[in-house]
Parts: structure tokens; sequence; C-alpha cells
């Protein structure tokens, strides 16, 4: 699994910097921004699988919101170039990234400790010595 989060830091790190020249690019590379430092700080949060589950909620909503703009998209578009052919193109890749999110978000919080976090394990330390 550790492997497996550091892929995804990677990638959603990659997909924050490519925002840079979108047409509005702060709340994207705040979400995959976000999504990639849950990933790595996640189980040191004292609240990290709410946050990601809270995270993963937000990214869900967005993509319903925006998904009806993605009508008659060409998926062989959507796949294809990476240019922006048509606006229906733009929003089902959108939509596809934040499902992106919200699906590995949703994993990574089930593969978190209950009560992760450095506070959580000084607890439990105080505990077992008390």
């Amino acid at each position: 699994m550790r492997a497996l989060r550091l892929l995804m830091v990677v990638l959603f790190a990659v997909s924050a910097a490519l925002q840079y020249d979108d047409p509005d690019p702060i709340p994207w590379m705040a979400i995959y921004a976000v999504a990639a430092v849950l990933t790595a700080v996640g189980p040191r949060l004292p609240a990290g699988r709410a946050v990601a589950r809270l995270v993963a909620v937000t990214a869900l909503v967005w993509a319903v919101l925006i998904a009806p703009g993605a009508r008659g998209a060409d998926w062989a578009e959507v796949f294809g170039a990476t240019t922006m052919k048509t606006q229906a193109v733009e929003v089902a890749r959108e939509t596809l990234g934040l499902l992106i999110v919200c699906v590995w978000l949703v994993v990574l919080s089930f593969t978190l400790p209950r009560g992760a976090g450095l506070a959580a394990s000084g607890r439990r330390k105080e505990e077992a010595a008390g």
C-alpha cells in the first residue's frame, strides 16, 4: 500500500502542477494538492480518515454538479490528445479527475487506522504505560 500511496502522491502533485494554464487553475490545483497531501500525511493526521472522507464527498458533489456539462463529449477525444477539443470534453476530463480523487480518498480513508496520527499513538503509549 505504501508504494501505491507514493504513486498517487506523485500523480496528484503532477495533476496539480499541470493546472497552471487552466482558465480556472486555483480550485483544480487545490483539490489535487489536497489529495496529494492527504495521501502523503494522512496516516499521521489525528483526523486523517475524516478529512479524507470529507474531501472525497466534496469531490463527488463537485463532479455531480459539473457532469451535465460533459454531455455530448466524444470519449475518444476525452482520452485522446490532451488539448482542449470542446467544452464538453474538458468538463468530462474534469469530472473524471474529481471521481479519481473521490474514489482514491475513500479507499485511503479505509486503509488509515482509526484515530490515525501522532496524538492517537501518544495516547495509546500513555494508556499502555499506565
